[in-house]
């Protein structure tokens, strides 16, 4: 006789369900998921449609995540751990965990970095809600600048991707009235003392001149390759409180990074994360689209 399944004494349910992933594939190794047709002539077009229905999903569902990568100041551990599904979630083809002037060097011992497969656990959690295969390529970098000088041009070529800085930009007191004026911290490594859009009978220069994500201006491509009208973004974003001033930024801004700003405010890494995710996404995939129909 078989036992009714009935709620536990706390009320929860009999038992739980659990899916393990073994392993993933890339949608274009997913041929087998085809149907095999005859090669006779009546199921040449059921095959042809077919297989176009296949390679058009498959496109839908590789472009959006393949269009943008991350370049991430190692955040805490613990913050980590609840990012990484976030990210995955979010859809990037390739994640750069970095020190920074701001990471403690501790943060590189971490549990995760010890047993990688928790790094692939938390991802492919996000991958789930997303309904994507695609797991992030994970480069883990201890020291900054060497790898902007010998590794960032063979993995992000400058002429595919657009490369951009995240920062906030910082109030100082208006000398004059006493206000707060807003200030692109980007003027201290340029020593801009007037910018278009300053006002100096105001006291000082505005943020008129302050990028935002929809500002970024993208690479030229040859008009020859297959994927010239494709935009793609390299994102860089620092530790809580941005990335030091002013040598981080300039460092960045010699590799040729566009500093955008979300603001004056200082946010945590997760909620700066998602939302400069979000807009990225949304960007490359409106330029990507007016570049299509311009063609």
């Amino acid at each position: 006789k078989i036992k009714k399944a009935e709620p536990t004494k706390n009320g929860d349910p009999p038992g739980s369900l659990q899916i393990t992933l073994h392993s993933l594939f890339r949608p274009e190794q997913s041929n087998r998921n085809i149907k095999d047709y005859d090669n006779d002539d009546d199921n040449d077009d059921d095959y042809n449609r077919v297989r176009a229905e296949h390679d058009n999903n498959n496109i839908a569902n590789t472009d959006a995540s393949s269009r943008i990568s991350l370049i991430l100041a190692l955040p805490r551990p613990l913050a980590l751990a609840r990012l990484l599904p976030m990210i995955s979630m979010m859809g990037i083809q390739h994640l750069i965990l970095t020190s920074a002037q701001k990471v403690p060097k501790d943060y590189f011992g971490s549990h995760l970095f010890r047993n990688t497969n928790e790094i692939r656990k938390l991802l492919i959690e996000g991958l789930c809600q997303a309904g994507d295969v695609n797991i992030p390529n994970v480069t883990i970098v201890n020291r900054l600048k060497p790898f902007l000088e010998d590794d960032l041009d063979d993995l992000f070529p400058r002429d595919e991707y657009a490369r951009v800085i995240a920062h906030p930009y910082r109030q100082m007191k208006n000398e004059f009235n006493q206000t707060d004026t807003i200030i692109d911290s980007s003027s201290i490594s340029t020593n801009c003392t007037a910018t278009e859009g300053s006002n100096m009978n105001d006291g000082g220069p505005q943020a008129s001149n302050v990028l935002r994500m929809d500002d970024v201006i993208f690479p030229i491509r040859n008009e020859n390759s297959e994927k010239s009208s494709e935009k793609k973004i390299l994102l860089a974003v620092g530790p809580e409180g941005g990335w030091a001033e002013p040598f981080e930024l300039e460092m960045f801004q010699s590799h040729e990074f566009q500093q955008i700003t979300l603001g004056s405010r200082i946010l945590r890494s997760d909620v700066a994360v998602i939302s400069l995710l979000s807009l990225a996404h949304d960007v490359c995939a409106r330029k990507s689209m007016k570049a299509t129909v311009s063609d």
